[in-house]
């Protein structure tokens, strides 16, 4: 059996975690919702947006790189498509 590599943050293979969710979810405008005619009417401002839910038992070591990561205004994230044959 193959090993799935779940994430990658800032192109470093993070350990295999405990549990792994993703929910991919569509970001509508305000300006949604249901027309005078009755109808509803969605303007998407983003579509396919990932929240990852993950838990892990880590070393000290990594321990200290994920609060590392943590402090950064920004990061690269490659994850594991759970809803499209992960890719």
């Amino acid at each position: 059996m193959a090993f799935t590599q779940y994430l990658r943050i800032n192109n470093t293979d993070i350990p295999l975690p405990t549990s792994y969710d993703l929910s991919l979810s569509d970001v509508e405008a305000d300006s949604s919702g249901d027309t005078e005619a009755g109808t509803k009417q969605r303007d998407l401002v983003r579509s396919g947006m990932a929240e990852i839910s993950v838990t892990f038992q880590v070393s000290p070591d990594w321990l200290k790189r994920f609060s590392l990561m943590r402090k950064q205004p920004k990061l690269s994230v490659e994850f594991f498509n759970t809803e499209n044959d992960g890719s």
